[in-house]
């Protein structure tokens, strides 16, 4: 048998491969595999903090339908939670927040939009 003639294998659901706890009505845990996180790539640093205030990637910036900026925090291994930030200043491939999560907490700079698409079920059936 051709393996060009057999039928391809159906792509996982969000859900099949993600664990999502509701903390309220507009945040959630998400809970990954060890290999859905290696699928998708997912890098995170720790938040730092200048004299200016807390600096974090520009990547790891992410706009909700309602114009409301986020990060997801990464609390503990395969664990995302997504946490609102203010921008106070755009410098180059970094921000400045005016309020976001603390100095050393790990976020997520690249797959942060992979994991909203999780949350909100983008690709469900």
């Amino acid at each position: 048998m051709l393996s060009a003639c057999a039928a391809a294998p159906e792509a996982p659901s969000p859900r099949s491969v993600a664990k999502i706890e509701r903390l309220d009505a507009a945040t959630a845990r998400i809970t990954l595999t060890d290999q859905t996180v290696t699928r998708m790539g997912i890098e995170t640093v720790p938040v730092s903090t200048t004299s200016e205030g807390l600096v974090v990637p520009y990547g790891a910036l992410i706009y909700d339908i309602h114009g409301d900026a986020f990060v997801y925090t990464n609390p503990s291994p395969l664990v995302f939670v997504r946490h609102a930030v203010r921008v106070k200043q755009i410098r180059g491939d970094l921000l400045v927040l005016a309020d976001g999560p603390a100095s050393g907490v790990r976020i997520v700079t690249i797959g942060g939009g992979l994991l909203l698409g999780i949350e909100l079920g983008i690709g469900e059936r």
